[in-house]
C-alpha cells in the first residue's frame, strides 16, 4: 500500500477549523494556507468568518468553496489568484449567488497547475 501511495505522489492536507481568531490576525480573511509547507497543519479556516453569512443557505456552499479554495493553494504548491471561479482572490454578490446553485469552476491554468504539481511530487519521490 506504501508503494502505490508513493508511485501516485499521495500526500497529506491537514486543515485546521479555527473559530474566535481576532479580527486583526490576518483581517477580512476567511482562510489562509501554507502552500509551501510540507508538513503540519497548512491549511485554517475561520469558521466564524465563514459561517456568519447572513444566509444560512449559502453557509454550506461558502465554507465548501473556501476549503476547495485553500486545499488547491496546496495542490498547486503555489500563492495564486484565478480571475474568475473557484481560485478567484475575492468573490462578490454573483459568485455567492452561484454557489448556492452550482459550484465555481476551475479555471483551466488551475488545473493544469495542480496536474504540474502532481507530477513533481511523482518525480521527486
Amino acid at each position: 500500500m506504501e508503494r502505490r501511495a508513493r508511485d501516485e505522489a499521495a500526500m497529506t492536507i491537514e486543515m485546521q477549523l479555527v473559530s474566535g481568531a481576532p479580527e486583526t490576525f490576518h483581517p477580512g480573511a476567511l482562510a489562509y494556507s501554507m502552500p509551501y509547507g510540507t508538513a503540519g497543519t497548512r491549511i485554517h479556516v475561520f469558521c466564524d468568518r465563514v459561517l456568519g453569512v447572513s444566509s444560512h443557505e449559502l453557509g454550506g456552499a461558502y465554507l465548501g468553496h473556501v476549503m476547495a479554495h485553500e486545499i488547491t493553494h496546496v495542490l498547486e504548491g503555489i500563492s495564486r489568484h484565478s480571475a474568475e471561479g473557484v481560485m478567484k482572490a475575492h468573490w462578490d454578490v454573483n459568485d455567492f449567488y452561484q454557489m448556492v446553485y452550482r459550484p465555481l469552476r476551475f479555471a483551466t491554468r488551475d488545473v493544469d497547475l495542480i496536474y504540474e504539481a502532481w507530477e513533481r511530487r511523482k518525480q521527486a519521490d
